[in-house]
């Protein structure tokens, strides 16, 4: 079981690339999926939790910087059951 964690913070077209290269490219026991917002920004949180019904959105209160949303956003997979976490950012693609 794989817990898929996506690093985001603000750049919506990136993120949409990379979760269809990620669909198309990749295939594995998923059973958990989160989204990391950092971006602070409300607009763009409520975008992610309409776009993207299937994954848990996930954010601080404001900013908190790359390390601070890495380790937010692990913590927050620690949560789950799943032995495993594929750990993506949102300017990753699979070529």
């Amino acid at each position: 079981m794989i817990c898929l964690l996506v690093m985001t913070d603000g750049r919506g077209d990136c993120l949409s690339r990379t979760l269809a290269s990620f669909a198309e490219n990749v295939d594995g026991p998923i059973t958990r999926r989160v989204l990391h917002d950092d971006s602070g920004d409300p607009d763009y949180r409520a975008w992610l939790v309409d776009e993207y019904p299937g994954f848990e959105v996930v954010s601080t209160l404001g900013r908190s910087g790359f390390g601070g949303a890495i380790a937010n956003g692990w913590g927050w997979c620690e949560t789950g059951d799943e032995e495993y976490l594929f750990h993506l950012e949102d300017d990753f693609t699979f070529n």
